[in-house]
This record gives C-alpha cells, sequence and structure tokens, in this order.
C-alpha cells in the first residue's frame, strides 16, 4: 500500500494550469470548427441557392486550407515561437469569423472558408505542439489521451449546439457565438506560459531551407494516412448530416447523433490511453477500426 503510495506521489504533475489553459483552448478553437462546419453546407443552400455539391465545396474548402497551413506552420513554429503562433492564429480566426457578416455571393463565402482552414490550422497546430511540450513523458499516452478529450467535447457540444440553432433559423447567432467564444480563447492564451525551444544555428538554416524532410516526417506516413482515410470516412457524416436529416424529418435525432457518440469518446478515452500506454498502439487501434466501421454501416441503413 506504502508502495502504491509513493509511487503516485512520485509521478510527475499532469493537470498543471498551463495544460488546463492549452486544453481550454483548444476546446475553443475546435468548437468553433465544429459549430460552423455542421451548418456551413445547409446555409449556403438555404441562404445562397448554392448546389449540395457547392454546399460540400463551401464545407471541405476549410479542410484545404487547414492542411497547407499545418504543412507551414509545423515547420516554422519553433523559430517564429510557439504562443506568437497561437495568437497569430486565433486572431485571424476571429478576424475571418467576423468577414461572415459581409457574405452575399458564393465564391466570397468559398475564400473566407479557405482562409478561415488556415487561421484554424495555425491555432490547432499551436495547441498541439503547446501540449506537447507539456505532458511529462512518463504520462505521454495518458496525458495526450486527456488533451484529446478537449477535441471531443468540442465535437459533442458544437454539432449539437450549432444543429439545434440552425434548426430555429439563427445562423448570426452561431457566428456571435463563435465570436464570443475566440475572444475568450485570446484572453486565456494570455495566462499561458509557454516552454519555448532556442534553436541553434543549423536548425534555423534547416527550417528555412525548402526541403522535403522539413515539411513532411517519413516515420510519420503511415499512420497520416490512415487518420486521412479515417477521416475522409467521417467528412461526409460531420457535412451532410444536418442537410440530409432535415430532408428526412430526423433533425433533433442528427443533432443527438453527434452528443451520443462524444459520451462514449468521452468515456473510453481514458481507459484507452491506459490501454495504449500499457499494451501498446496496436491493442487500441484494430478494434477501433472494426468498429468504427460497422458504426458507418449501421448508420448508412438509418430511417428512423
Amino acid at each position: 500500500m506504502n508502495g502504491s503510495k509513493s509511487l503516485n506521489i512520485n509521478r510527475p504533475k499532469l493537470w498543471t494550469k498551463n495544460f488546463v489553459i492549452d486544453s481550454v483552448t483548444n476546446t475553443i478553437v475546435y468548437l468553433v470548427y465544429f459549430l460552423l462546419m455542421v451548418t456551413i453546407t445547409a446555409y449556403t443552400m438555404d441562404n445562397l441557392q448554392a448546389s449540395p455539391s457547392e454546399g460540400g465545396l463551401a464545407c471541405g474548402i476549410f479542410i484545404l486550407g487547414a492542411l497547407i497551413s499545418r504543412i507551414f506552420t509545423g515547420r516554422s513554429i519553433d523559430r517564429v515561437g510557439r504562443k506568437r503562433v497561437l495568437y497569430i492564429g486565433l486572431i485571424f480566426y476571429l478576424i475571418t469569423t467576423l468577414f461572415y457578416f459581409v457574405i452575399t455571393k458564393l465564391l466570397v463565402l468559398i475564400i473566407i472558408r479557405f482562409l478561415q482552414g488556415a487561421a484554424f490550422g495555425v491555432s490547432a497546430t499551436a495547441t498541439g505542439t503547446i501540449v506537447a511540450s507539456l505532458i511529462p513523458n512518463e504520462r505521454r499516452g495518458e496525458g495526450t489521451s486527456y488533451y484529446a478529450m478537449s477535441t471531443t467535447l468540442a465535437s459533442a457540444i458544437g454539432p449539437l449546439m450549432g444543429m439545434s440553432l440552425y434548426q430555429h433559423g439563427n445562423f448570426e447567432f452561431i457566428l456571435y457565438l463563435s465570436i464570443c467564444l475566440l475572444t475568450v480563447g485570446l484572453i486565456a492564451v494570455f495566462f499561458l506560459k509557454v516552454p519555448e525551444i532556442k534553436l541553434t544555428y543549423e536548425q534555423l538554416e534547416r527550417t528555412k531551407a525548402f526541403a522535403l524532410n522539413n515539411f513532411f516526417e517519413s516515420r510519420a506516413i503511415p499512420i497520416s494516412l490512415i487518420a486521412a482515410i479515417i477521416g475522409l470516412a467521417y467528412s461526409s457524416v460531420l457535412s451532410f448530416l444536418s442537410s440530409y436529416t432535415r430532408e428526412i424529418d430526423l433533425v433533433e435525432a442528427g443533432s443527438l447523433f453527434f452528443l451520443v457518440f462524444s459520451i462514449i469518446i468521452l468515456v473510453s478515452r481514458p481507459a484507452t490511453g491506459r490501454w495504449f500506454d500499457q499494451k501498446g498502439e496496436n491493442f487500441v487501434m484494430y478494434p477501433c477500426f472494426i468498429f468504427f466501421a460497422l458504426g458507418l454501416i449501421v448508420l448508412s441503413q438509418t430511417y428512423n
């Protein structure tokens, strides 16, 4: 018993002030993303007379902007400074959200969505990089799992709120809510203390040079491709569930889908984090792939 207590006392602290602030900021970044992602397709079809494919483009172009900005942000974040990059991303995120109020044409919306996606990519890369330096190595899997719950929380609240608010015809309120959230995020970052890395001259020169290994880590490519495939499978659900549930008159059930989806993730996260540390990644990943595929099959056959 005493040995167990001693072990707990000697464990590095995970829930520090900086870890909490960064997790809250990440929740805000993703909450705004989900609020708009689940409603933008329906908004373009209802207010800009867009076709379903054009609505899908307005939704998906956001991800393209995020992808491009993540590539360049990851390469330069330690040169510019992690906290500074997070500030830049959040400010740009806020500005692009404000531009929604002046949108009258589909092309303008697509441009704004691309730029907002870039801002999201910068912000999300910064929060993820910062938290990696805050989690003790001995609690890497557990800490990463708890941090990922911030995204899961956003994925529960965001779609539920977004679809409910849009159902009552209040897209402007979604924008006002997003602006308030991003403002809170900017204020929170002011109190965040970030461990910065001082690069050597050689490291600085390598980040400035244009080379593929500055943009891509070859060891990360296999798992990145797997994540891309899973994301591709889930993106259609995220983008079109709102429009589809309106067609089949199941809007309330559609918003509850995201809530139940996220509750299950929240409940399972602590256990999967421990299993990851104790038994390895394959013990967690393979069953998850199977259940995810089964879930999509069941969802495709849902009519009530």
